[in-house]
């Protein structure tokens, strides 16, 4: 019987311990961590585009996907009067931007 008594226990810890880890991973990230991630979406993406266009607004999405965050970018392309935008996609893990073509606004 104390055989069964301590499977029984050592089953309850080992579920205790995986609930609480699993919990860890559910908690968001603190609001200087967001505001981190969405200046650095903002800075990269504005970089990467500066050469092609002239910036006159920028949208982060505030979280982004699991993997990439997202940025709309709003300007005028070098020698051009219309309004154009750009999609930015930021890689979370790499820090590496990719940039759309033109979209017509």
């Amino acid at each position: 019987m104390s055989v069964l008594k301590s499977t029984r226990a050592q089953i309850t810890t080992a579920a205790t311990v995986f609930i609480a880890l699993s919990m860890q991973q559910a908690i968001p990230s603190s609001d200087d961590a967001w505001d981190e991630f969405r200046n650095d979406v903002e800075q990269s993406c504005t970089k990467a585009v500066s050469e092609m266009m002239t910036i006159e607004d920028i949208k982060v999405d505030p979280y982004g996907s699991e993997t990439f965050g997202f940025a709309i970018i709003k300007g005028f392309e070098k020698d051009n009067k219309d309004e154009q935008q750009v999609v930015c996609v930021f890689d979370k893990k790499s820090k590496m931007v990719e940039i759309s073509g033109f979209f017509d606004k």
